[in-house]
C-alpha cells in the first residue's frame, strides 16, 4: 500500500505550471513532444484554462484532448496557492 504522504511529495516534484509565462509553458509542452507547429496553440489552451477559466485539474480543461490531459496528468501539477492564516480585523474584513 503506498502512503499518502509519499504521493503528495511525489506531486509536488512535478513542474507546477502557475506561475509559467506563455514561453515557459512551450518550453514545458516541448519537453512533453507536443510537435513544434502546435507549440503556440496548446500554451494558449492551458493558458486560458489556468487564468481564465481558474482550472485546478486538467480534467476540466474540454478543448484539450484527452491524451493531451493524461500527459499533462503524469508530468505535471497545477499548484494553486493555499490560505496558511486568515486574518479579520476589527472592522470585520478578511485578509
Amino acid at each position: 500500500m503506498t502512503d499518502i504522504n509519499t504521493l503528495e511529495a511525489a506531486a509536488k516534484t512535478l513542474p507546477n505550471l502557475i506561475g509559467l509565462s506563455r514561453d515557459q509553458l512551450k518550453a514545458q509542452l516541448r519537453e512533453l513532444g507536443v510537435p513544434e507547429r502546435s507549440l503556440g496553440m496548446r500554451a494558449g489552451q492551458l493558458w486560458h484554462w489556468l487564468y481564465h477559466r481558474g482550472a485546478t485539474d486538467f480534467d476540466q480543461m474540454t478543448s484539450v484532448s484527452k491524451d493531451m490531459r493524461a500527459v499533462l496528468e503524469h508530468s505535471a501539477r497545477i499548484g494553486r496557492p493555499q490560505v496558511v492564516r486568515e486574518q479579520v480585523s476589527a472592522d470585520g474584513t478578511r485578509k
